[in-house]
């Protein structure tokens, strides 16, 4: 017998700051090109191009943020 055990991360995300961001934002939520979501439902990772807020340096593991 297997136990598998998933845990899920709730992340904080902040408004967009400027119209501009929230244009940005708006676009990408609703591009729907099969390849960008396809891609994702692969592994259960979707890529995005847009980013609000400062970079998170530990979540790519670098030791030094």
């Amino acid at each position: 017998m297997t136990t598998e055990t998933t845990t899920t991360a709730t992340a904080k995300i902040p408004a967009p700051a400027t119209p501009y961001q929230e244009d940005i934002a708006r676009y990408w939520n609703n591009e729907a090109r099969p390849v960008n979501l396809r891609l994702g439902d692969v592994d259960g990772l979707y890529h995005h191009h847009y980013g609000i807020g400062a970079v998170d340096h530990a979540a790519l593991g670098d030791p030094e943020h």
